[in-house]
């Protein structure tokens, strides 16, 4: 009889450690996984932010060469201008390129 109680004991405690083993391996495995998440978010906050300044440069850019094309009135040299439509498309589309190489880039990271 207290072998029966010993063996079951041994048993308990053997599950409860294979259990704690278990948490602890999930926790630490979850807690990598959100850091991870936390890194990817902040790499592609600071490629979209580098992004958004070139757009930026680039919409000021095409403001200022409007200036030499624009009748009085139409655009003022600044980076607020309202550029033509087919201008400020182009334009969008490189800021969508841009965005889109971002999420590339993140993408390839995590393949490696």
């Amino acid at each position: 009889m207290l072998v029966a109680r010993m063996d079951k004991w041994l048993k308990v405690s053997i599950l409860v450690a294979v259990l704690l083993a278990g948490a602890g391996a999930f926790y630490r495995y979850s807690e990598s996984t959100a850091r991870q998440a936390d890194e990817r978010r902040a790499i592609v906050e600071e490629c979209q932010k580098a992004e958004r300044m070139a757009f930026d440069v680039h919409w000021a850019a095409a403001c200022m060469t409007q200036v030499g094309q624009a009748s009085q009135g139409q655009a003022d040299g600044h980076a607020e201008c309202d550029l033509p439509d087919e201008k400020a498309a182009v334009v969008n589309a490189w800021l969508d390129q841009a965005e889109q190489r971002c999420m590339a880039e993140v993408r390839a990271g995590l393949d490696r």
